[in-house]
């Protein structure tokens, strides 16, 4: 959703509309999607259209014989149908479509291998390859996201790790505070919370500050509602000395936790325990 988000924003100027179809089944009824709609309003700036009798799955999903969700339809300026995939791959149809050189008889196969180029670097820079072989994975990186900017960002926390593994701490300071500022405009709260929540987990050189922006942006998106989310901002607090705005970050946590139905009585009484050892430690 913060990709399609991003999209819309980026490419809206250039005539690019980013429709999301939701239809009646029984796990999502019209009131769940609104619903949904209305608590992640930063995640999701782009229309919906209900599709109440399935019309449209059926000529779309039914008629292209696509199964999986979620699925992206790319339709050119002509309405022809251009490019069906995953929607991390749309924008790469959707920049060659609105620069008037996609061709529909390769297109699809371009894509498709630039898909599987990527899928196989961040696999190996998910790994965490070590020594020579990390300078030789970024510039790998650096070649592929030259070649097809619009998956650079989607690279990008995969670079901040290597980067931090080289002991460029530098490098690695910069690229976080660019990944932070972009999912923090995209409304993406889980890849700033799961930022944070990695660099408190360091025991040693851990960018604590960037740590607590991340979790602050996180918090700032859930409106404070996030149980996990106030737990991490809580641990940058502790982590950088500030024993006040910990406690008041983690009883936040304690609050969403127990409001949250889908909230387990472990992660409760966790978060209880670490209240207490935040109150308890001397001032």
């Amino acid at each position: 959703m913060p990709h399609l988000t991003s999209l819309q924003e980026r490419r809206a100027p250039d005539g690019v509309t980013v429709l999301a179809i939701a239809r009646s089944d029984p796990d999502g009824t019209r009131q769940q999607t609104l619903a949904l709609l209305e608590a992640i309003p930063e995640a999701m700036r782009f229309a919906v259209a209900w599709d109440p009798e399935g019309a449209i799955w059926s000529a779309y999903m039914d008629g292209s014989g696509t199964v999986g969700i979620p699925a992206a339809f790319v339709v050119d300026g002509s309405g022809r149908l251009a490019w069906i995939g995953p929607p991390a791959f749309a924008e790469v149809a959707v920049n060659r479509v609105l620069a008037g050189t996609w061709d529909p008889a390769t297109g699809p196969a371009e894509v498709g291998a630039i898909a599987a180029e990527f899928t196989s670097l961040s696999r190996s820079a998910g790994a965490r390859p070590r020594g020579a072989a990390v300078e030789r994975m970024l510039e790998r990186i650096a070649e592929f996201s030259a070649a097809c900017p619009e998956l650079a960002q989607a690279l990008a926390e995969a670079e901040y790790h290597l980067l931090q593994d080289s002991g460029q701490a530098e490098g690695a300071r910069e690229k976080g505070r660019m990944l932070a500022a972009y999912w923090t405009a995209c409304g993406d709260k889980t890849a700033l919370n799961s930022l944070a929540w990695g660099i408190l987990q360091q025991k040693e050189g851990a960018d604590l500050e960037l740590a607590r922006v991340a979790a602050q942006a996180a918090a700032n998106l859930c409106r404070r509602r996030d149980p996990h989310v106030m737990d991490t901002l809580a641990a940058a607090h502790w982590r950088l000395g500030d024993r006040k705005s910990a406690i008041e970050a983690q009883q936040a946590a304690l609050t969403a936790a127990i409001a949250d139905p889908q909230s387990s009585a472990r992660l409760r009484d966790q978060f209880r325990a670490r209240l207490a050892e935040y109150e308890g430690a001397a001032p």
